[in-house]
């Protein structure tokens, strides 16, 4: 059995809702927040499965702490900051969903997006989640939900 979200086998406890099985309660809220925001549509694009697909090396890159201070603006023992700008925000369930990361992915502590800009400015504890596993993640669960 497969995770309705992300597609991954599920291999440790099913999580039910809706009718549909997730292998973890991230993937699930992730579900919720676009079910709230009629975005459901998401999981009608083929396409998507390519962006499914981990792409461990294709960021490997970020490991390296010269490389990631590319892109970090601030950086403590408790807290760094990020911005990124993507083409893909581009309606209000984006900006919607972009602004709950915190709640979908533990380490990251807060997420603003500036709309005109199209950019996100994230805060996140390093202890937590690092520069590599955040853009890893946000490319997983596809930044173009739309």
């Amino acid at each position: 059995m497969n995770c309705y979200h992300c597609g991954d086998k599920i291999s440790g406890p099913v999580v039910l809702h809706d009718n549909h099985s997730f292998c973890c309660h991230g993937c699930q809220s992730v579900y919720m927040l676009l079910a709230q925001n009629q975005m459901c549509s998401f999981y009608d694009n083929s396409e998507r499965e390519l962006s499914k697909t981990p792409q461990i090396e294709k960021y490997s890159h970020l490991d390296n702490n010269q490389v990631a201070d590319q892109y970090i603006q601030f950086r403590s023992s408790e807290k760094n900051i990020i911005q990124l700008r993507s083409p893909f925000i581009q309606c209000a369930s984006c900006v919607y969903l972009l602004e709950k990361l915190h709640l979908l992915q533990p380490g990251i502590l807060e997420s603003r997006v500036n709309f005109s800009q199209q950019s996100i400015v994230i805060q996140y504890n390093p202890k937590v989640i690092s520069l590599r596993q955040l853009i890893e993640w946000l490319t997983y669960i596809d930044m173009n939900p739309c």
